[in-house]
């Protein structure tokens, strides 16, 4: 209420012609279809956010992805040649490395859960630990990083489900309540009009 007050204060001190101006873009969609297209929005930016962050975790082991499923068909490309990688795996996770912080600034647009950020970054702290483990001897191959991102992301996917859908629900009941507050003061405008002309 008090909001509503403060707005109606802040209105009264507009001029007619401002007045009406605000009057007429808040009448002009119907407060019904604005709250759905705003939840409409919400809720897809909040998936795509969501899709992208789990992107960016799963880019730097396409490389074990595409060789599981190319092994699954019985189909061998370690033989291709790539200048100035190893072989074909190595140029496809060089650019899925390259490609995951990207992804990361992208959603990061769209304003996503902080939680979200969990998927790149089990990404790379399995492969930095990776990397420490292997220099100090002990041999962790891609797939073993690929694995354990798998099964931290699968352990976690629960808590992680939950809290997207609470934060979907959020970002809708904050915009409803916008809606309420600018059809309150509406009414509250068009009861003040009435009386002034009577």
């Amino acid at each position: 209420m008090n909001k509503e007050k403060r707005i109606l204060t802040l209105f009264k001190e507009l001029n007619q012609k401002e007045q009406n101006s605000i009057l007429k873009q808040l009448t002009r969609v119907k407060s019904g279809d604005l709250n759905t297209k705003i939840s409409k929005i919400n809720t897809k930016t909040a998936f795509l956010s969501f899709f992208l962050l789990f992107a960016s975790g799963l880019l730097p082991f396409v490389d074990n992805i595409l060789y599981l499923i190319l092994k699954l068909f019985g189909i061998s490309i370690t033989h291709l040649e790539i200048p100035y990688f190893i072989n074909l795996y190595a140029f496809i996770w060089t650019i899925g490395v390259i490609l995951s912080p990207i992804l990361i600034i992208v959603a990061t647009y769209f304003r996503p859960s902080k939680i979200l950020y969990i998927f790149p970054l089990f990404a790379y702290l399995a492969m930095l630990v990776a990397a420490i483990l292997n220099f100090s001897g002990f041999i962790i191959s891609g797939f073993i990083q690929f694995y354990a991102f798998i099964t931290l992301i699968s352990i976690c996917s629960f808590y992680l489900l939950k809290r997207i859908r609470q934060f979907i629900k959020t970002a809708i009941l904050s915009d409803s309540i916008k809606i309420e507050v600018i059809e309150n003061v509406l009414k509250e405008l068009n009861n003040n009009n009435k009386s002034n002309e009577v």
